[in-house]
C-alpha cells in the first residue's frame, strides 16, 4: 500500500452514504467502509460516516460542513454490464464552506467485487495527494481488469533478453570495445530480483586483437519502488569461457633491429564479479525495460597480463510473468 505521510494537522473526512446504481447495497457500504479505513490509515486523520443520503458532492459538502469535517467525500458505485464503475469526488470544506471546486474527482472500473479493496486503497491515495488515480498503481493494488496476467501480487517469472556494450579498462585483448547478447530468466518479487543468464560477448573493432567470451552469470538486485519506475542496485557472480588473441611486437638486436609480431592466445576459464546500478521501466506491465551499468572484474590465468575489468552498458527486455 502506498502511504502518504501528512505534513499538516490531522484532517477529518466525512463520507456520505454512497449511491448504489445496480450494485448490491451491502457491497456499496463495504466499499465505503474500506475507503474510510484507507483514508484514516494513510492520512492519519478521523473519518465520519454521514447518515443523510446525498445525490451529489454539493449535498455531501453541506452535510460534512455541519458535522465539522475538513473534507467531504461523495461516491457512486454503478453497474455497467459486467463491470462495476466506482466514482468518488471530494471537496475541501475546512471553515464550514465550499468554493464549488472539487478537491479531486476520480473513476475506476473493475470486473469483479474482489478488487474493490485495491480500488479503495488507490482512491484514498488519489484523494489525499490530489493526484490522478492512474498514477497510484503499484505492485499489490493492480486490479484484475488492468492486468489479467500477471496480477503481480507475489512473484514474477519472465524471459530476459539483454543487449550489452563493453568499455574495457584493462584486458579484453588490448582493451578492444565490444558488445554482447544475453538470454536468461527474470525472477522478481516485490523488492528483489534474481537473474540467471547466459550470453556471448566479443570485440567490435577490426584488427588482429580479438576476444570471445561465453559468460554464465547470476545476479541479485534490489528494487525499492513498487510503481512503474524503480531504481535497481545489486551485483552478481559468474563463470566465463574466455578466448582472446593479443598481438605483441618483439624486437631482436641492437644495431640491426629485427621486429616481428607474435600472437598470444588464451583459451581459459575465469570467474567474474560485478556491481550494477540501473532503472526498471514499466515494472507493473508484462513487458518491462531495464537500463543499467555494470562494473565487472574477471579473474583468470592469462599468459601475458593480469585480470581484466571494465564497464558494461545494458539494455534489457523482460517479457511475461506470472503470479505464484
Amino acid at each position: 500500500m502506498l502511504t502518504v505521510k501528512p505534513a499538516h494537522a490531522q484532517r477529518t473526512w466525512a463520507l456520505d452514504p454512497f449511491v448504489s446504481q445496480g450494485v448490491d447495497p451491502g457491497t456499496v457500504q463495504t466499499f465505503r467502509q474500506l475507503l474510510g479505513d484507507e483514508l484514516s490509515a494513510q492520512d492519519g486523520g478521523r473519518v465520519i460516516q454521514l447518515q443523510a443520503p446525498c445525490a451529489d458532492l454539493s449535498c455531501a459538502a453541506a452535510a460534512g460542513a455541519q458535522a465539522g469535517a475538513d473534507v467531504a467525500v461523495h461516491g457512486t458505485l454503478g453497474r455497467l454490464g459486467a463491470k462495476i464503475v466506482v466514482s468518488v469526488s471530494a471537496a475541501d470544506i475546512a471553515g464550514g464552506s465550499w468554493n464549488g471546486q472539487p478537491r479531486a474527482s476520480e473513476r475506476m472500473s473493475v470486473d469483479r467485487v474482489e478488487d474493490l479493496d485495491a480500488v479503495a486503497s488507490r482512491m484514498a491515495t488519489a484523494l489525499i495527494g490530489r493526484q490522478p488515480v492512474e498514477t497510484t498503481a503499484e505492485l499489490g493494488n493492480i486490479t484484475h481488469s488492468e492486468a489479467k496476467e500477471p496480477l503481480r501480487r507475489r512473484t514474477r517469472v519472465g524471459f530476459l533478453m539483454n543487449l550489452q556494450a563493453i568499455a574495457p579498462m584493462a584486458g579484453y585483448a588490448g582493451e578492444q570495445l565490444g558488445g554482447g547478447l544475453e538470454f536468461g530468466i527474470w525472477i522478481e518479487t516485490l523488492h528483489m530480483a534474481i537473474e540467471p543468464r547466459i550470453g556471448y560477448r566479443g570485440d567490435l573493432v577490426r584488427g588482429p586483437d580479438k576476444y570471445k567470451h561465453v559468460p554464465l552469470e547470476l545476479g541479485l538486485y534490489y528494487l525499492p519502488l513498487l510503481g512503474d519506475f524503480s531504481p535497481l542496485v545489486g551485483g552478481g557472480v559468474g563463470l566465463h569461457y574466455l578466448h582472446e588473441e593479443l598481438t605483441e611486437r618483439q624486437s631482436v638486436g641492437e644495431v640491426l633491429v629485427s621486429t616481428s609480431s607474435v600472437t598470444v592466445e588464451d583459451s581459459i576459464y575465469g570467474y567474474s564479479v560485478y556491481a550494477r546500478a540501473g532503472l526498471m521501466v514499466m515494472r507493473t506491465y508484462t513487458a518491462s525495460l531495464l537500463f543499467s551499468v555494470d562494473y565487472a572484474l574477471t579473474v583468470a590465468d592469462f599468459k601475458r597480463r593480469d585480470n581484466e575489468h571494465g564497464l558494461r552498458f545494458n539494455v534489457g527486455l523482460v517479457l511475461g510473468g506470472s503470479s505464484r
